[in-house]
């Protein structure tokens, strides 16, 4: 009877570190717009990429999110568990094109992107307190 009985104080304490380790991270919420030359872009996919790192591995999973017509998206953080938002701290932000007629769907080839996006990289800081702000004006034009 004692034996199961640590058996089970071990198995709950395992499953106590293992949940906190996956859950541990404090996600806020995180959104914006996204504009190119001051149009709205449509189908733009914004990633947060960690900056930071703790132990070698990346300080926080890395967050993407989609533009709507208006140029809107929130961030939902990759991983097994899908939560909205992303981790505070510093992210590197990259913008690319999603097809929304991508190759062998339909009768009609992928569709071109309406817009050439600017090479590089933005950073950005999560606030404790998350945003509704992150806005990024991009432009097309060479400087």
């Amino acid at each position: 009877m004692r034996i199961m009985r640590i058996q089970k104080i071990v198995v709950i304490m395992s499953l106590t570190v293992v949940l906190a380790g996956c859950g541990g991270e404090k996600t806020v919420s995180v959104s914006g717009t996204v504009t190119l030359d001051g149009q709205p872009i449509k189908d733009c996919q914004v990633v947060f990429q960690s900056k930071g790192t703790k132990g070698g591995e990346a300080a926080h999973l890395d967050s993407v999110g989609l533009t709507d017509a208006s140029g809107k998206y929130t961030l939902t953080m990759l991983g097994a568990q899908k939560k909205k938002g992303a981790g505070v701290g510093d992210y590197l932000v990259r913008f690319g094109w999603v097809d929304p007629n991508p190759a062998g769907e339909g009768d009609q080839p992928p569709s071109p992107p309406p817009y050439k996006l600017p090479g590089g990289t933005i950073e950005f800081t999560v606030p404790p307190k998350g945003t509704s702000s992150a806005d990024f004006s991009l432009t097309s034009k060479s400087e």
